[in-house]
């Protein structure tokens, strides 16, 4: 019999024992409010039962299962938030940081660049920040619309000629900037011909050499030869291979498009 109840007694601590919380993970262990406020959920790790023991008072804090459900309103205290929520199972304790920003301190376009075809279309950008009054300019034939970290950017179809704009997003003293390309039938550096007149030779096809009234073949826009121009030297001029005098338009790569 007494075999029996310490063999019991034994098992009710290793029962006991497996319900003992050993560990506690949040996913997030800093969470990050804007100046506006909002709700962010973060997902608890743990093997046992846990619960919140201390947390600022500018937060509502709502346990559903494993999720930590934190709520904060607008901050209109005129300085940044900080402060800690402590979870706590068994003897396992844990902390996550929460802040509220008071100014804008960043905007962070996922991308820097859009590029549309010239069918036009709309595009949308993810804006990382913590401003709540998100400014938006725009040059160009684009039309956006922000709304809660999400900038969507239209273009039309375009039959003319390529064209490019910028989107500036502001907001307190942060600056982000975003490029936009919208492609066309026409190229606007070369008007579609898909060349250029020569940079180097002016397209002329050949450069002088400096102090010396030998030429060379312009090597930019085709030329390799080298000797003295027929036309000054007559016979007595050297083969001379010219370049063409103009080069691939480097917008279009010789597409005109």
């Amino acid at each position: 019999m007494k075999k029996e109840i310490f063999l019991l007694c034994v098992l009710l601590g290793v029962l006991c024992s497996c319900h003992k919380t050993t560990y506690i993970i949040p996913s997030k262990d800093t969470l990050a409010f804007p100046i506006q406020g909002g709700e962010i959920l973060d997902t608890i790790h743990t093997d046992g039962d846990w619960e919140v023991t201390l947390s600022p008072d500018w937060v509502q804090i709502d346990i559903q299962d494993s999720i930590l459900k934190c709520v904060v309103t607008e901050n209109k205290v005129g300085k940044k938030r900080d402060g800690i929520i402590t979870l706590r199972g068994d003897d396992t304790q844990q902390s996550i940081t929460i802040t509220q920003a008071y100014i804008c301190t960043h905007i962070t376009p996922e991308n820097t660049s859009l590029t549309f075809e010239k069918e036009g279309g709309t595009q949308t950008i993810g804006i990382d920040t913590d401003g709540s009054d998100i400014k938006v300019d725009v040059s160009g034939n684009f039309t956006t619309k922000y709304d809660n970290g999400k900038l969507v950017v239209e273009a039309p179809a375009n039959n003319t000629v390529s064209s490019t704009g910028k989107i500036v997003l502001t907001c307190d003293s942060q600056v982000a900037e975003i490029n936009v390309a919208l492609k066309g039938l026409i190229c606007p550096k070369c008007g579609g011909k898909g060349r250029l007149i020569c940079t180097k030779c002016g397209g002329s096809g050949y450069v002088w050499m400096e102090n010396d009234d030998m030429t060379y073949g312009c090597t930019k826009c085709g030329g390799g030869g080298c000797g003295y121009l027929a036309e000054y030297y007559n016979d007595n001029a050297d083969d001379l291979r010219k370049g063409s005098g103009q080069m691939v338009c480097p917008v279009c790569n010789g597409q005109g498009n």
